[in-house]
């Protein structure tokens, strides 16, 4: 592989860091498993939604299963829930032989190379965790 770009899959060396590393990433399973033992109708909806999903990672070892989908509403509510972004460009792999479905991402700085395609959706980074976690609690409440 001398001479070629190391394949990216969403994460820089440096975010994967931070992610290992973080105090709310590192407390999620405590986090969330206090979230979903609320006593709300919503709370048991959203347990409900997430029960597959988590038992396949809590079987796997995997105690960071996060919840993307709220985070994105949580987004879409406050934007300042996303503290740092990138402007990428990001494509649906359709004919590859493994990667079929998947979402390939650009982080290149250089957009003259690889995919020559400009920038073409805003990746979030790094979040408020602080003010990611209230708004969850806040939209559990009966």
């Amino acid at each position: 592989m001398h001479g070629r770009a190391r394949p990216s899959f969403g994460m820089t060396p440096t975010y994967q860091e931070k992610i290992k590393n973080s105090t709310f990433f590192l407390n999620f399973q405590e986090w969330y498993d206090k979230l979903m033992s609320l006593p709300t109708k919503k709370a048991a909806f959203l347990k409900a939604c997430d029960h597959q999903m988590t038992q396949r990672n809590r079987k796997l070892g995997n105690t960071r299963h996060f919840m993307h989908d709220q985070l994105a509403v949580a987004i879409a509510m406050r934007r300042q829930v996303a503290t740092v972004t990138r402007h990428v460009y990001a494509t649906v792999e359709l004919s590859g032989h493994h990667t079929r479905g998947q979402v390939v991402l650009n982080w290149s700085e250089d957009w003259s190379g690889k995919m020559d395609q400009k920038p073409n959706v805003h990746v979030v980074t790094e979040i408020d965790s602080d003010l990611y976690e209230k708004l969850i609690y806040k939209g559990l409440e009966d």
